[in-house]
């Protein structure tokens, strides 16, 4: 298996729309991340839960360089959408970007 840091990572997302139809907001659906190729890989043969834990999703989320884009870096790693990152975010996001043993 190439490791998670090799290449660049995603996460699993729902998507929701407002009512007034032309915004539309993310949401992690689960705390895993992904090579981004294998996230998308399942999502066009119409998978719609997370291999790990089932949660269920509709999008993949590609997470961007920190150095480059960090807000949309940070709304794709803040899990839990609190607009913090807890000690288990961060951890899982270095496990993810980081080779680290």
């Amino acid at each position: 298996f190439e490791a998670l840091c090799d290449a660049p990572s995603a996460v699993f997302v729902l998507t929701t729309t407002a009512r007034d139809g032309k915004s539309t907001s993310r949401k992690r659906s689960c705390a895993h991340f992904f090579h981004l190729r294998c996230a998308r890989c399942l999502q066009s043969k119409k998978f719609t839960a997370c291999p790990v834990c089932r949660a269920h999703f509709d999008d993949v989320l590609p997470v961007p360089d920190p150095a480059t884009d960090p807000e949309r870096w940070f709304e794709a790693v803040d899990a839990n959408g609190d607009g913090r990152l807890s000690p288990n975010e961060v951890l899982e996001v270095l496990r993810a970007q980081i080779p680290c043993d």
